[in-house]
């Protein structure tokens, strides 16, 4: 009967340990590259993305409302009309913060950073920019106006055929502006594609 020395027994093990370890550390070892992450660089106008006509449309609102509030306080002051100034005054802060609110948000959408892909993924990310920009113009721009109808319904003109007329045009508004801005919203302005385009440096990809 062969006794071994638990010495030996020791560095056995330890040796069989070290074996194990030298052939796993390396996997354990090995990292992946860190990702990454890069943005192109190019500018990006309203005009690629939106029609001048909606990206003016929300401007032109505002001036609208403010043209509003200017001539009630002309109608006002000329006798012309008893406003309720509390609410005549609401609704124009109102409009103007709506038209504040969503310039806002369209430039954060315009300004948000594009990363460089491939055509068809940048193409994608410009169609989807679009439809926003397109969907907070037409939104925004029908929100706003009908706050300045709201607007119109507290002028109370003296005259009553002023009133009839001011309520006339308050219930058609309705439908128009209803329709403006489900057009504007809808409109399609496909933007440039990015197959033909040559401000978009070439990506290659790295296995």
């Amino acid at each position: 009967m062969w006794i071994v020395p638990s010495a030996s027994v020791d560095a056995s093990r330890w040796s069989s340990g070290q074996a194990r370890r030298g052939t796993i550390s390396p996997v354990r070892q090995t990292a992946r590259p860190a990702a990454v992450r890069a943005a192109s660089l190019q500018p990006r106008r309203p005009d690629r993305y939106v029609r001048r006509f909606a990206w003016a449309l929300g401007p032109a609102t505002a001036v609208v409302a403010v043209a509003t509030g200017a001539a009630t306080a002309v109608a006002d002051a000329a006798g012309w009309a008893e406003p309720h100034w509390w609410g005549a005054g609401g609704w124009l802060a109102g409009a103007l913060a709506v038209f504040v609110a969503v310039r806002l948000i369209q430039q954060a959408v315009l300004r948000r950073p594009q990363p460089l892909a491939a055509p068809d993924l940048i193409e994608a990310d410009d169609a989807i920019r679009s439809r926003a920009l397109h969907v907070l113009a037409g939104g925004g721009a029908a929100l706003a106006l009908f706050l300045v109808l709201n607007q119109l319904g507290a002028v109370h003109p003296v005259d009553p055929h002023a009133s009839d007329l001011i309520g006339l045009v308050r219930a058609l508004g309705v439908f128009v502006v209803a329709t403006l801005g489900w057009l504007v919203a809808t409109s399609i302005w496909p933007p440039p594609g990015a197959a033909g385009r040559t401000d978009i440096p070439p990506t290659t990809a790295t296995s």
